[in-house]
């Protein structure tokens, strides 16, 4: 059985990876969709006393480590449909999560930009939005943004044994 979870944001991280990694499953994913806040799966805080790290299955509780279960599969995405193209994700977003992912064996697939993309990676016109950071996106539409992350398609799913 797979097992997964859906979070849109870190709150929703540190909530629901904590109570899926407690679930016996052959495979356990989240998918990060629509990605409206940065999310990092290496660290979630899911009690004073106790940091998770989703993609590895390290706890460290009291400065102690122990292994327990993790992801296998992470998916990310934005928001499709009606309505879409009024939150932009943040080009160091999923970056951050695909890195993460591949540093720990874990499968990364990304669903696309949706009507944002950063400037970095398709050329041509379209409305800009700038984050505070000084991050830029330009709204180029679903199809010309596409799937591409930094110049590939990242489709990776779990081995199940």
């Amino acid at each position: 059985m797979w097992a997964g979870v859906t979070v849109c944001n870190q709150a929703e991280a540190n909530e629901k990876l904590f109570l899926l990694l407690q679930v016996l499953a052959a495979v356990h994913f989240v998918s990060i969709e629509p990605m409206l806040g940065a999310v990092w799966l290496t660290n979630l805080n899911t009690a004073p006393e106790l940091a998770l790290n989703s993609l590895t299955g390290i706890e460290c509780i009291c400065e102690t480590p122990a292994s327990g279960p993790k992801l296998d599969l992470v998916v990310l995405g934005v928001e499709n449909g009606r309505g879409a193209g009024v939150r932009p994700m943040h080009p160091a977003w999923p970056r951050k999560v695909r890195d993460d992912c591949q540093a720990a064996g874990v499968a990364f697939f990304f669903m696309g930009h949706g009507e944002f993309v950063s400037v970095s990676e398709v050329e041509g016109p379209g409305k800009h939005h700038y984050f505070e950071d000084g991050a830029t996106v330009r709204r180029v539409g679903k199809k010309a943004a596409g799937r591409l992350l930094d110049g590939r398609t990242w489709d990776e799913f779990p081995m199940i044994e």
